[in-house]
């Protein structure tokens, strides 16, 4: 399964910014982030490090320059 940045961000904003979710100290945000690090779903972490790493590959291949359009 191959997520675009976009979809990734989008997925982790909907997971890390309920609506009805608003921390009211900085104590608060870190123990909301906690928790969600550790119920994240494996398989999606895996998918994101492949995607990752296949991204950073790309990008050296390249020499840097631009390498969207070879994925």
């Amino acid at each position: 399964m191959f997520l675009s940045p976009t979809e990734v961000h989008r997925l982790i904003k909907n997971l890390c910014e309920p609506e009805d979710y608003n921390p009211h100290t900085t104590d608060d945000l870190k123990m909301s982030i906690t928790e969600y690090i550790q119920n994240v779903d494996r398989a999606i972490l895996n998918t994101v490090f492949e995607n990752t790493v296949r991204r950073v590959n790309q990008c050296l291949e390249t020499g840097g320059g631009n390498f969207e359009c070879y994925l």
